[in-house]
């Protein structure tokens, strides 16, 4: 994650300020016994520094394994150029990461999809878009095979991004072009 870091950093010092480009950063899904109320998303903002924020409130986290539809989350709040927002929860302990604060707590219902043999996914979508039917601005295909066809963020069905995270583990962006790895390092708010 140090490379996505020093990648991010220098975007956001090179570029003139410019509209919030988000991602999503990392996600924790699956802690060991109830996921809930322990799982958590992260977006980052990589737009360049400008002094503004960006507000989310209308942006839609969405997740499932046939399609987006199986849970949803409509975000409430604010995200500044070059920092990221945590949403879920609103539990912390050592295993997920012990966040020392959610930009937006809440426990999703339902849990976000463990995943297995076949392909599970979190998605971004911007205010107001339909998840079965728009494209997401951002998409992280993880597991094994994406047979049910979700897409990404290009609108087609997606390659798998990640392999499926087991239990305490989280799977995080390693570059801005949208590199993927499992990882037991978890620590929420590291991207910048």
């Amino acid at each position: 994650m140090t490379r996505l870091l020093m990648i991010t950093a220098l975007l956001c010092l090179a570029v003139s300020p410019a509209a919030a480009e988000l991602l999503i950063s990392e996600v924790f899904y699956d802690h060991t016994g109830s996921d809930s109320p322990f799982e958590w998303i992260e977006i980052t903002n990589t737009s360049a520094i400008s002094s503004k924020t960006t507000d989310l409130t209308g942006y839609i986290l969405a997740w499932g394994g046939t399609d987006y539809s199986y849970g949803q989350h409509v975000i409430t709040g604010v995200i500044g150029d070059c920092s990221t927002f945590l949403v879920g929860g609103p539990s912390s302990d050592l295993e997920n990461g012990d966040p020392f604060g959610f930009s937006e707590a809440v426990d999703f219902s339902p849990d976000i999809q463990n995943s297995g043999s076949t392909a599970d996914a979190v998605a971004l979508f911007a205010p107001g878009a339909n998840v079965l039917t728009d494209t997401p601005i951002d998409a992280v295909i993880y597991g094994g095979a994406n047979t049910n066809g979700l897409i990404d963020e290009t609108g087609l069905p997606g390659a798998v991004d990640v392999a499926d995270a087991p239990a305490g583990f989280s799977i995080a962006r390693t570059s801005l072009a949208g590199d993927w790895v499992v990882t037991d390092t978890i620590v929420p708010y590291d991207h910048f």
